[in-house]
């Protein structure tokens, strides 16, 4: 009976383990900017990729700010991505924990991110950026933007920046952001979407909460069950833009800090959804949702007789 008690306390503790690992999403560090660019975020055969670099948090250890995660047994909307933050990688695994933030005082910002959303100081910023030849007219990929500015007040008047800025390569042209809300060309952040923040009380006096803001973009808040470390989320969101097929662009994907190194941010990639397909218009659906590169052909059917 002893050795019965024995086997089923173990069988309960593994069970209590694995249930614990179902909860988080799953992260690693190792891979290079190679790896992650062209074997997890592009899905292409419509696109030549180029110099895949990828910069960040250089100053703890072995620990990056940039990596590939997977969903686990999560209910996390991606199954596997990139994950890009404004502190060490590892940090977005879940559950969500209130804290005040890390980084390192020696890790810079970015001008580029400063110039795009005209912000002053940034900190702590993560880039991965290549070069692209694409054989089509159009681009997307699929992003959530996560962020522990989603606490308290601080939506009425914080948020770190992050951008996806393109531009045809050797350009004087500045970058353009298409990280922004649909029809719009609004930078998502959380000052700019989240639901009604109430009034907050800090003991010294009150400080004044403000309306929603684009709300049905906003993904709800976590807590102790949440596959990753942010108080809160965007829904799925789609970046996309038109680009002139043979031509050669860079692209950079970037988020910081802004103006300290607190509550930090994450931006998390789906696997496979940076697609270069065709732009064909609002009314003609290709069936098969096969991108057609440049120079291919394919029959329209019209189903007419």
């Amino acid at each position: 009976m002893i050795g019965v008690k024995t086997i089923l306390f173990y069988f309960f503790i593994c069970c209590i383990s694995i249930n614990a690992k179902a909860q988080s999403i799953l992260v690693n560090d190792t891979y290079t900017a190679s790896q992650l660019v062209e074997n997890i975020l592009v899905n292409s055969s419509c696109a030549t990729i180029i110099n895949p670099v990828a910069t960040g948090d250089n100053y703890s250890g072995s620990q990056k700010s940039y990596a590939y995660f997977n969903a686990a047994t999560t209910n996390f909307p991606f199954e596997e991505g990139v994950v890009l933050s404004t502190w060490t990688s590892q940090n977005s695994v879940g559950p969500f924990v209130t804290n005040r933030g890390g980084g390192d005082s020696r890790w810079v910002g970015d001008s580029d991110l400063e110039q795009a959303l005209n912000l002053n100081q940034t900190f702590n910023a993560t880039v991965l950026e290549f070069d692209f030849v694409p054989l089509t007219n159009f681009i997307s990929f699929n992003y959530i933007f996560a962020s522990n500015e989603y606490q308290l007040y601080f939506p009425c008047a914080f948020s770190d920046g992050f951008a996806f800025l393109i531009k045809e390569k050797g350009s004087s042209a500045p970058f353009q952001n298409i990280a922004v809300l649909p029809n719009s060309s609004i930078p998502v952040s959380s000052t700019k979407v989240h639901p009604l923040i109430s009034p907050y009380n800090t003991g010294n006096g009150l400080i004044a909460g403000c309306p929603p803001e684009n709300e049905n973009y906003f993904g709800g808040y976590n807590g102790s069950t949440s596959p990753i470390n942010y108080s809160a989320q965007t829904v799925v969101l789609n970046a996309q833009s038109t680009v002139i097929a043979g031509k050669t662009y860079h692209i950079k994907l970037v988020i910081a800090d802004d103006e300290n190194r607190e509550f930090d941010s994450a931006v998390f990639l789906e696997a496979g959804s940076f697609q270069v397909g065709a732009s064909i218009g609002d009314d003609i659906t290709i069936e098969s949702g096969t991108a057609i590169c440049y120079g291919e052909t394919t029959v329209l059917d019209t189903q007419t007789p």
